[in-house]
C-alpha cells in the first residue's frame, strides 16, 4: 500500500474501491460499485440520522455513501 494512489486510481472506480461490484442493471464498473453500496445500504435498513461505525474501510467509499446517499452520520477506522 506504500506505492502511492496512481496504481489505485489506474484500475478501480472513482472511489477505489476493490471489493466485488453488484452487476445486475449496471453497464460499467462505476455503476457495479454504486448498485453494491446501495444494496449493503438498503440491508442494513439504513435511515437518516442513524450512526454507523465502519471498520477497515479502505479508501472510505461505503462512509462516504452512506453519508451523502442516506444522511447517516459514520465513524471510520481503517
Amino acid at each position: 500500500y506504500d506505492i502511492g494512489n496512481e496504481l489505485f486510481e489506474a484500475m478501480l472506480d472513482s472511489q477505489r474501491q476493490y471489493s466485488c461490484g453488484y452487476w445486475p442493471g449496471a453497464q460499467n464498473l462505476e455503476q457495479a460499485q454504486e448498485r453494491k453500496l446501495d444494496l449493503i445500504a438498503r440491508k442494513l435498513r439504513l435511515r437518516p440520522g442513524m450512526r454507523v461505525l465502519e471498520l477497515g474501510g479502505g479508501f472510505g467509499g461505503f462512509a462516504r455513501f452512506a453519508a451523502e446517499e442516506y444522511g447517516c452520520e459514520v465513524v471510520s477506522y481503517n
